[in-house]
């Protein structure tokens, strides 16, 4: 009985054996030429064939082109006649489409195995020895270094690189011989075992119970082989190696490979936290230690992406795995399931009849990707079918499968709409290349009409060959149209507004690129259909700083300096944001070039310069829409001077010329900072010259400002360690005090009122005296208990005063009762209005935080604004904030709550309300339900939004990453997170 087991056990690896062959290309069924010339001979050991002009080439799961092309095909010895080996050297604009990826440059090398006959297409053919031509030479030496000869029982003959596609090596910088494999470390642990010698002389061991074999390519990098019993088979033929296999010991150089059956585990931890670990699992493996190739039976690939923390589980009758390393891995399943779920019954699954899959990582960016190709393929949700197709493929990573995000509900602003998100290359079964992701939206609004777009995000690297400086670049695509048959609702007290054209929508593309020696470039451009489709479609960007309009911004710098060029026109004539809603218009700059230093020694070991200097040619950019055009009512009689309810302007107010304005402006600042004592103390002098050659009067001017100041400031503190109390989690005081003293004077003979403003911090100057008194303070604690100890400003108090002389006229600031502000850095910036301004933070415990912050002005001796807050966590499931904020010139003092109940870790309830007590309305209500699946969760919105006149109900699905609804997701940060 004992030698029938070891019979069908040898018999067992025997025929799983001969599924996982030796390192070697794919192989292929089909394999079609086409070129233009082609010549063919016979060369001692290789039939070859050069195909000039564009020759194109078929595999089964590959094209592949180039301007010329040859090919080798060879007998090798020791395979099937029916089975040859194939190398193709592609010379000139190569390129290899893959079911999985393209490749391309100006030289590629691809190796394969071909089943049957290859079949050669060419208008003109002769047998002729092209060996000399410049062609095969180029080919050739290709060929030499990226070949790997293996002496065979024939003679020399040629085995190719495994990989089926190659991309060719610098002549100069590579090697001409093949790098050696890493060298393994083998170790192996049974509990009961025995040795015996095979048919060809080896020693196998047998394992009958508890076998465990650790592969160890790194110090942090490693494959752990784990099972019932097993057959180990080595090299190791020499008389006593028996006892030294036994033992464990002496295996790294002679194992060849193993078969295991039973409960067999295989898990391979790659070097690197941030890789991802994997596990499989089967009833039988055969396992190659050199190649990294395997076969299992009713087999499970579990694979956990440390970024994202999602499982990719792969289960299958049979998996082969083709290859593994720390960066990829590539598998070939048959009767396949494909999910990203790891319940038992997957909520969303890819079932195949033959499916290839390759494990990609890429970094931090997506996490790893797993690219698949199966045939025969069946949708599955919760094990039941949905679809069908013949062949998908497509690519998982962090950001999903094909659905991104849904959206079904009702709005009064666009009715009962559906929106969603979907992955392009997912949709259309292709891989994405490996740093680009493309999404496409699907959208219809029964009042509006239906609507879509595609965005694309990309990113990528490469390092220059003659400085080795990197080159980095990463940019974004986004785009969104709607046939629009409705009219724009845009909230307040603002009217409707009547779209011009129906077809409307708004195209945007950004890109950013990191060159060698420190320079910068920054591209922006799109195409916006009207001047209130982002406002109404894309209200978040609307409400943003950042303009939607085409520039271009260079920068190089380098320690403390930096050089700056900016282009910066709106080709749309709308206004893109609402920063300059108020003013209706935007600032073209064509161009500005700046020069800077920043706290720049300059060689006395003492004086410090910072400079800012830039010269500009400057215009006004008008909206195509007045504000009547665009929903705006008249204001009241009081602000007459700005009739339409759009905000108080904070350039254009002293005129728009119809011209572009030359201005050039520097601005140069020497400090000495110094220590006395315990005082840091920095006098200063500045000094601002700005050149214009209009003005609203009509001509040139020039403004000049001279000033000087000092900065002073100190800290001493107290330490108590008497001060304890458990109630408010006190234990030992230290309490810090930062008073400062910032004391300026200017003059200028030029004031704001005379010049044209398009940048408040050059053009709206002010030659003022101002005096800043401040006083920082923080108390500090100790919290956390034994051994986690650490330090904690648990009650801060920033306080300071700011008084100003010479102020310019009240028109220029107005609103009249609003807070003052001194900007230390620039102080002639400003805005001069007497005022004492407090900000205050109480952290009671590690999950509860007051927050308060109050601007009084002494002009008007009115409390300008003022707010206070608490924010508390409770446990892991309920967080909340409820707040009140008062501004005075608004006669706005709005009242705030938030909530977020985690029912379980499946269900979960948020709200909202927002009330003003000033102008007795709602401002906003909100409710949400959301239940988490395994990848998504599905939340239900109501919404109320009286600031916009919105009304809704929606439901949403989206990723676990993702967020929706009503949510206090960002309220972790003042809790120190």
């Amino acid at each position: 009985m004992h030698q029938l087991r070891k019979a069908i056990l040898v018999s067992a690896v025997a025929a799983m054996a001969a599924w996982c062959p030796a390192q070697q290309p794919p192989l292929t069924e089909t394999f079609t030429i086409t070129g233009d010339r082609a010549a063919t001979w016979q060369d001692s050991n290789a039939s070859v064939a050069t195909f000039n002009g564009p020759v194109r080439i078929q595999l089964d799961e590959a094209t592949m082109s180039a301007d010329g092309a040859v090919v080798w095909i060879t007998d090798a010895p020791g395979i099937v006649p029916d089975i040859r080996f194939v190398e193709i050297a592609l010379i000139g604009n190569a390129t290899l489409e893959h079911s999985t990826a393209k490749r391309s440059g100006d030289r590629l090398f691809v190796s394969a195995r071909v089943r049957g006959t290859v079949r050669m297409d060419a208008s003109q053919r002769l047998t002729r020895d092209a060996s000399a031509d410049h062609l095969y030479g180029e080919a050739s030496a290709l060929r030499d270094q990226i070949g790997l000869s293996v002496r065979g029982e024939q003679g020399q003959w040629r085995m190719p690189r495994p990989s089926p596609f190659i991309e060719a090596p610098d002549t100069k910088r590579l090697p001409t011989t093949p790098a050696l494999p890493v060298q393994k470390q083998v170790r192996l642990q049974m509990e009961k075992g025995y040795t015996m010698r095979m048919p060809d002389g080896t020693i196998a061991v047998i394992v009958d119970q508890g076998l465990l074999i650790t592969i160890r390519t790194a110090p942090d990098q490693l494959t752990q082989l784990i099972a019932d019993r097993g057959v180990v088979f080595t090299t190791i033929k020499e008389v006593g190696g028996e006892a030294k296999l036994e033992s464990g010991e002496g295996l790294s150089d002679s194992v060849e490979s193993v078969y295991l059956e039973g409960d067999v585990r295989i898990l391979f931890s790659p070097k690197g936290a941030n890789r991802p670990d994997s596990r499989l699992e089967a009833k039988q493996v055969f396992y190659e230690i050199a190649t990294d190739r395997a076969v299992l039976t009713n087999a499970v690939l579990h694979t956990m992406d440390p970024g994202s923390h999602m499982p990719i589980i792969m289960r299958a009758t049979t998996i082969k795995q083709l290859s593994r390393d720390e960066d990829h891995a590539e598998f070939r399943l048959q009767d396949a399931v494909l999910t990203t779920s790891s319940f038992a019954t997957p909520s969303y699954a890819v079932a195949s009849d033959r499916t290839y899959v390759r494990q990609v990582d890429t970094n931090e960016w997506f996490g790893m990707r797993t690219s698949f190709a199966g045939k025969q393929n069946t949708l599955e949700l919760w094990g039941v079918p949905i679809g069908w197709l013949p062949y998908a493929g497509g690519s998982i990573t962090e950001r999903g499968l094909p659905l991104r995000s849904l959206d079904i509900g009702s709005s009064s602003r666009f009715g009962f709409y559906t929106r969603t998100e979907w992955g392009l290359f997912e949709t259309i079964g292709r891989a994405p290349p490996r740093d680009l992701d493309m999404t496409y939206r699907a959208d219809y609004l029964t009042d509006r009409g239906p609507a879509g777009g595609i965005n694309a995000e990309y990113r990528g690297s490469s390092i220059s060959d003659t400085t080795s400086e990197p080159n980095s670049y990463e940019g974004s695509l986004q785009s969104y149209f709607i046939y629009d048959q409705g009219v724009d609702d845009l909230g307040g007290t603002r009217n409707d507004v009547i779209p011009p054209d129906e077809m409307r929508g708004r195209l945007r593309w950004e890109h950013q690129q990191f060159l060698a020696d420190d320079w910068q470039v920054q591209l922006r451009t799109g195409w916006i259909s009207d001047s209130t489709f982002l406002e109404e479609y894309v209200e978040s960007e609307f409400r943003g700083i950042e303009a939607q309009d085409t520039s271009l911004y260079v920068k190089h710098q380098r320690d403390s300096e930096a050089v700056t060029f900016l282009l910066q026109t709106q080709p749309n004539n709308v206004v893109s944001t609402q920063e300059f809603a108020q003013e209706n218009y935007e600032i073209e700059r064509l161009p500005e070039v700046g020069y800077h230093r920043i706290a720049d020694d300059l060689g006395t070991g003492t004086l410090t310069l910072y400079s800012n200097n830039s010269v500009s040619r400057l215009g006004f950019d008008p909206n195509s829409d007045s504000f009547p055009e665009m929903g705006y009512n008249p204001s009241l009689p009081s602000s007459a001077y700005f009739p339409y309810y759009a905000g108080l302007p904070s350039t254009g107010y002293t005129g728009q010329p119809d011209d572009y304005v030359n201005r050039g402006d520097f601005r140069e600042e020497v400090a000495l900072p110094l220590t006395i004592d315990r005082f840091r103390v920095q006098p200063y002098l500045m000094g601002r010259y700005t050149g214009y050659d209009n003005s609203p009067d009509g001509h040139s001017i020039q403004r000049g400002l001279a000033g000087g100041g000092v900065r002073m400031t100190t800290s001493f503190w107290n330490v108590d360690d008497d001060v304890q109390s458990e109630m408010w989690d006190i234990h030992r005081m230290r309490h810090v005090i930062e008073p400062e003293l910032h004391l300026f004077g200017s003059v200028s003979g030029t004031q704001r009122d005379e010049v044209y403003v398009f940048d408040e911090q050059v053009d709206a100057i002010n030659d003022i005296t101002a005096a800043q008194l401040a006083l920082r303070q923080r108390w500090q604690t100790k919290r956390g208990g034994s051994s986690k100890w650490r330090s904690v400003d648990f009650l801060t108090w920033n306080l300071e005063a700011n008084f100003f002389g010479n102020e310019p006229d009240e028109a220029f600031l107005r609103p009249e009762g609003f807070r003052g502000l001194f900007f230390s850095s620039m102080p002639e910036t400003s805005v001069p209005r007497d005022s004492v301004n407090s900000e205050e933070i109480w952290r009671i415990s590690d999950s509860t935080v007051i927050m308060s912050d109050q601007q009084y002005s002494l002009v008007s001796n009115d409390l300008a604004t003022a707010s206070v807050g608490i924010a508390a966590r409770r446990g892991e499931r309920i967080t909340y904030y409820i707040g009140n904020r008062y501004i005075n010139e608004l006669n706005s003092n709005i009242v705030s709550f938030m909530l977020n109940y985690e029912l379980s870790t499946r269900y979960s309830l948020g709200m909202n309300q927002a009330y003003d007590y000033g102008e007795n309305e709602r401002v906003t209500s909100g409710f949400s339900a959301i239940r988490r699946f395994d990848r998504f969760f599905v939340a239900l919105t109501l919404t109320v939004d009286d600031q916009s006149n919105d009304t809704g109900m929606f439901i949403s699905v989206r990723p676990n990453s993702s967020q929706t609804g009503i949510s206090s997701a960002g309220l972790p940060s003042v809790f120190g997170q």
